[in-house]
């Protein structure tokens, strides 16, 4: 079954709303679904609206070369040890760092130049933005290397509301199509994330979901 994940943008401890990847300009989430900016109030509030399997984590701190939220995202992982929290935190970690059990490493083209061998929780983020792919060109090249989850990241999508990039999702599809696809950046609606259901993809989602634009009867029946 694929799903809607909920996508938490993480500075300085707390959720702010991501617009067009200009990190340093993120203002904190005003929020139909919360009132708050604490992480785990947040989780809390998204967990009572719909029972999420999966949350993506963006650590913004590491990602702009500051100091990683470790702890914060730890303690996150361990309140709920049933959730699987997808972390991107920049340059790849150590590949002796351990995680927690339902921690699964998000490694972007924005920070690898190679795929770097990692165990298979590991998770690849193709990251485009308007001029096309940031970095990763070798890993472009290479797409037997890819791993068996890949995350589409249209950067420039990111709190647009102006819709996926249908035509590059498929394309990759068509190169990987093996490959566990998510979609990220753009998603409108809730027909938005039937069509991508429909193309076999997991969606990650924040905009539309903060706005109210897709209630809890649409996500149990979109996904059941």
């Amino acid at each position: 079954m694929r799903r809607i994940i909920p996508v938490l943008d993480i500075r300085q401890g707390k959720v702010v709303q991501a617009a067009g990847g200009e990190r340093a300009l993120y203002e904190p989430i005003q929020s139909a679904l919360t009132y708050s900016v604490d992480p785990f109030q947040v989780v809390d509030d998204l967990l009572r609206f719909a029972p999420f399997p999966v949350f993506y984590l963006a650590d913004l701190d590491a990602i702009m070369g500051k100091s990683a939220q470790c702890r914060l995202i730890v303690e996150l992982c361990r309140r709920h040890p049933a959730i699987e929290f997808w972390v991107d935190a920049g340059p790849p970690p150590d590949p002796d760092e351990s995680f927690p059990d339902n921690l699964r490493p998000v490694i972007g083209t924005e920070f690898a130049c190679n795929w770097p061998a990692q165990d298979d929780r590991s998770i690849l983020s193709l990251d485009f933005d308007q001029e096309g792919l940031r970095g990763g060109t070798e890993i472009w090249a290479q797409p037997g290397t890819w791993p068996a989850c890949v995350i589409i990241m249209c950067l420039h999508r990111v709190g647009s509301m102006e819709g996926p990039d249908f035509e590059l999702l498929e394309r990759i599809r068509t190169i990987r199509p093996d490959c566990r696809l998510a979609a990220a950046g753009g998603v409108r609606n809730a027909d938005d994330i039937r069509r991508l259901l429909d193309a076999d993809m997991d969606i990650l989602v924040a905009s539309m979901l903060h706005q109210g634009c897709l209630s809890a009867e649409e996500v149990r029946q979109i996904t059941t």
